[in-house]
Order: structure tokens, then C-alpha cells, then sequence
């Protein structure tokens, strides 16, 4: 029997983490008290063999089927990157409509450089897409992008979100600790963090980056580290690998200061984070940067060319320098509205009492 209280959901949870893992678990902890939640995780280990991956992978292909199968929930909600996984994932949402079930797509997707954004094939991602109920996008302009391929009476733009941050105490927070969040990858921006670094030190010799994240197999990892100890630094970082929950607020409550200098972003909640935190924002100036913090304390966002190691390593000693000021400043850091969860617990219902 469908159970009109029950939601399911189709998509990677931490870990490991990513932007995806996080906003579905971030939705499914928004909505627990009003419904009841099944899901299914779609990750899977980064670190197998091929061979391992592969079987992993058609595993985890199969075992979606028998969730959808046995699921008592009338809407199934499920994560859709237009990668290569959109082959799965299209796979499930035809089986769910067949199924009679109700679809809500949320879509975590570029607009360019993916495999089913190509131009012959956009228009079988839109034609899949079409079949399901509702299609949550990250921002207006994602709206803009994708109604050209997907019925606009569908597309809802609900923004990756962030819950409220406990009070912090802006005094015991040390501007010698930065704190990083991310895959520890160049196209992330970490090295340049690196080289940042080692031209700060004269400046700040006790500077500390909490590092957040993983993503790289073993042996990149154990590069990573031979350069930082290459470059005398290997007392100025600490990894503390993929961190959530509590885990991941203590790093943030050490730290008054964010560096976020990826190449490359889509919508990144983790700036999202650094504002509920009140943190202090050094980062790349790529366009979903900017777009993101935009609205936020202009006075606590430093922005730098994005593979600029020099022009970081200034702003590092430039924010160091001007901690007394900053730590007042910090004080009246915000979340925009669109970005909260009570904007989105709003969204959301609104969206789930037209389905059940």
C-alpha cells in the first residue's frame, strides 16, 4: 500500500562527501519531522580496483531497482548530475513513473562541459526530464538554462542551503587558522592554497589550514604530501579527511577565516556554510563564487584571480593583519534568505502538497 507521508530518495549520501551527498542529506534532515523518509544511497567507494568499481557500480545499479520496487512512498525523489550516472538515474525514473509513483528530479547539473550537455544529447537529458512531476534546479539562471529543454511549468529553483549555525564566539576564534573545505585537487584550487601558504609564512609562521575533504586516490594523497613537505609546510597543515556533522562544526568554530579557491564550481554550498558560520571569505573569483556571496557583508569577502597563488598568499597576510577589525565585522555576517532552511522547508512543502 503507498503511504501519503512517506518520501524515498535516490542518491549519494556521505560518504563520500560532495555538494550532492550534502544537500540530500541536508533536505531529508529538513523534512523528517513531517514525513516519513526511505532512502537508498547511490555512492560509491572512490578507492576500489576497477574491477572492484565496476561490480560496485552494476551493484548499486540493481539494488536502486529493488528499492523502487518494494518502496511504499508515493514520490520518489531523486538526484540527477548530467554525467555519465544520468544513465542510471534515467533508468530509475522511468521504472518509477511506470510504476506510478510521483518523480521529483533535483537536478545537480553545469550547463556546460558534462557528457549529456552535448549538443545532440541535451535534448534526450530534457526528454527524460520531462517525465517526471518536478524538476528542482540550484539557481534562476540553471532555470533560464534548462527551460529551453524541460517544460518550464516544472522547474523550481531551490538553492543548496545551510542550517543555522550555533552561536559562535568570535573572540576564541584565531586568526592564524584557516580552515579549507573541498577535494584536495588542483582543480580545486588546493595547491595553489599550498603555494599560498609558503609564501605567507614569513609573515604568519604559526598559520594553520584545517583541511576538509579527501577525493584523491592513495597515491595522489601521498604526492600531495611529499610536495608540502617539499616545500617545509608540513607542520602548517592539518587533515582531518571527510568531516560532517559535529566533526565539521568544530573545525569551523576554530576558524574565523574561509579560503575557498576552486577553479571550477556549480553552486557552492560550502561558501553557504562559511556565512551561517560568520567566517571571514577568501576565495577565487569565478563566476559562481561571486554569484553566491554577492548579497552577503561586502566588507568580509575577499576575492583573488583564481590560480593566482601570490595575489592568495597577499590576502592571507592582508586578513591576518586586520584580524580586530574583522572579528567586529564578522558579527553582522548573514545567510541570504534563499539560502537558509526555513526558506527551504517552505519551498519544499509547497512542492510536496501538490504530489501527495
Amino acid at each position: 500500500m503507498v503511504n501519503n507521508r512517506k518520501l524515498a530518495f535516490i542518491g549519494p549520501i556521505s560518504p563520500p562527501v560532495g555538494g550532492v551527498s550534502v544537500m540530500n542529506e541536508n533536505i531529508q534532515k529538513l523534512l523528517m519531522a513531517d514525513y516519513e523518509i526511505e532512502r537508498y544511497s547511490t555512492a560509491s567507494s572512490r578507492r576500489h580496483s576497477w574491477l572492484l568499481l565496476i561490480f560496485d557500480k552494476l551493484t548499486i545499479y540493481v539494488k536502486g531497482f529493488k528499492f523502487i520496487l518494494t518502496s511504499k512512498a508515493k514520490v520518489i525523489n531523486i538526484f540527477v548530475t548530467s554525467g555519465g550516472a544520468f544513465v542510471r538515474e534515467a533508468s530509475y525514473i522511468l521504472m518509477s513513473i511506470l510504476l506510478g509513483k510521483k518523480v521529483v528530479i533535483h537536478l545537480h547539473s553545469k550547463s556546460s562541459g558534462e557528457f549529456f550537455l552535448r549538443k545532440y544529447l541535451i535534448n534526450l537529458f530534457g526528454f527524460v526530464l520531462n517525465f517526471s512531476d518536478v524538476v528542482i534546479v540550484l539557481s534562476e539562471k540553471h532555470k533560464d538554462f534548462f527551460s529551453k529543454y524541460i517544460n518550464n511549468n516544472k522547474l523550481q529553483v531551490l538553492e543548496n542551503f545551510v542550517f543555522e549555525k550555533q552561536a559562535l564566539d568570535q573572540e576564541k576564534r584565531s586568526y592564524n587558522n584557516f580552515m579549507y573545505i573541498g577535494r584536495l585537487t588542483k582543480i580545486k584550487g588546493f595547491y595553489d592554497l599550498v603555494d599560498a601558504v609558503k609564501y605567507a609564512l614569513k609573515d604568519i609562521p604559526n598559520i594553520c589550514i584545517h583541511a576538509a575533504g579527501d577525493g584523491l586516490q592513495a597515491g595522489e594523497y601521498n604526492e600531495l604530501l611529499r610536495h608540502i613537505e617539499t616545500l617545509g609546510l608540513k607542520e602548517n597543515f592539518y587533515f582531518y579527511g571527510e568531516v560532517v556533522g559535529d566533526n565539521k562544526d568544530n573545525i569551523f568554530s576554530i576558524c574565523p577565516v574561509l579560503i575557498f579557491p576552486s577553479h571550477f564550481e556549480n553552486s557552492p554550498v560550502v561558501l553557504k556554510e562559511a556565512l551561517a558560520a560568520k567566517q571571514i571569505v577568501i576565495c577565487s573569483d569565478i563566476g559562481a563564487n561571486v554569484m553566491t556571496l554577492n548579497s552577503s557583508c561586502p566588507d568580509a569577502v575577499f576575492y583573488y584571480p583564481v590560480g593566482d597563488s601570490i595575489a592568495l598568499s597577499k590576502l592571507i597576510v592582508l586578513v591576518y593583519g586586520e584580524q580586530e577589525n574583522l572579528r567586529k565585522i564578522s558579527c553582522n555576517i548573514q545567510c541570504p534568505k534563499k539560502s537558509t532552511s526555513d526558506y527551504a522547508l517552505g519551498m519544499l512543502h509547497k512542492v510536496y502538497s501538490r504530489l501527495l
